[in-house]
């Protein structure tokens, strides 16, 4: 019986900066979109940037943009679907502006008891009640953070300030000593060099480089690629911004949705060859300088 040929499937070219033969590598890639899709390593660009924020400062948005382009393959966002659900989750928490304000924890009473009702921190803390009924700009936030999270998520108590220092803030609001130690050790083993020290300055995760970078090494950290590898359905996106939220509350679902159909536009997922292969086959690669983001 004659011997069956199988197919060898084509190799993923050397680094494009190798070399004199760098521009033919370029055109290998480009001709080879229906093996694998250019546009999943392709660095983002300043349209793309000015598109999904289209109000942020465009100082913000370069140095956002140039964080990610530095390191993203470290923390595997390598196809398009990664890329888009990560920055439907950032354009959802920091808003077009790409603002990565701390959390407001200038909470009332009806706040207190809604966000924490099996909680009873106005009992366990109280000074607390005076805090929250203060009008609300004249309320102290950082009193307020340090009580509702004192304990919590391997804060200590509130004379630790780790409430206030650890609340949530960053392009994504990581939140609590936990959170932050685990996003710190997450940037160590990934990307060693980094030059951040989440935990010691915590206020660097609100500057465009920190805050990117730590929001990256969060979605890594929270297993949240192989999630973002299912698909465009609501279902995903929900579930992800589950994740990264905590809880469930279908006002921020919606938004994130919205957030999605931009993102979606943008990276193009629906046209990614790449977008059904197992999330093992995400293979990382250095993309070259040479390759436009929108090169179909």
């Amino acid at each position: 019986m004659r011997d069956e040929q199988i197919p060898v499937p084509r190799p993923r070219p050397d680094n494009p900066r190798n070399g004199e033969g760098a521009s033919d590598t370029v055109r290998a890639i480009l001709e080879g979109c229906a093996s694998w899709c250019p546009r999943c390593h392709a660095k983002i660009t300043a349209a793309q940037m000015q598109e999904m924020f289209p109000t942020a400062p465009e100082e913000r948005r370069e140095a956002a943009r140039s964080a990610f382009n530095e390191c993203n393959e470290h923390f595997e966002l390598i196809r398009c679907l990664r890329k888009a659900h990560l920055f439907a989750q950032i354009l959802g928490e920091t808003g077009p502006e790409l603002s990565p304000e701390g959390e407001d924890t200038r909470f009332s009473r009806q706040n207190i008891l809604r966000l924490w009702p099996s909680r009873p921190l106005l009992q366990q803390h109280p000074d607390l009640g005076a805090l929250v009924d203060a009008p609300y700009r004249q309320r102290d936030a950082e009193a307020i953070a340090n009580r509702v999270y004192a304990g919590r998520n391997g804060n200590g108590d509130v004379a630790s300030g780790d409430g206030w220092r650890f609340r949530g803030h960053g392009y994504i609001q990581i939140t609590g000593r936990e959170t932050f130690t685990n996003v710190q050790e997450t940037m160590d083993a990934r990307y060693p060099g980094h030059g951040l020290d989440i935990l010691t300055n915590g206020d660097q995760v609100i500057e465009p480089r920190g805050g990117m970078i730590s929001a990256m090494a969060y979605w890594y950290w929270k297993g949240l690629n192989p999630r973002a590898d299912r698909g465009d359905a609501n279902a995903t996106v929900d579930d992800i911004t589950r994740r990264v939220r905590g809880g469930r509350d279908a006002t921020i679902e919606g938004r994130r949705r919205t957030a999605y159909q931009t993102t979606m536009r943008v990276f193009r997922t629906p046209d990614c060859v790449d977008r059904d292969k197992p999330s093992s086959e995400a293979q990382p690669w250095i993309q070259s300088d040479l390759i436009p983001a929108t090169t179909a």
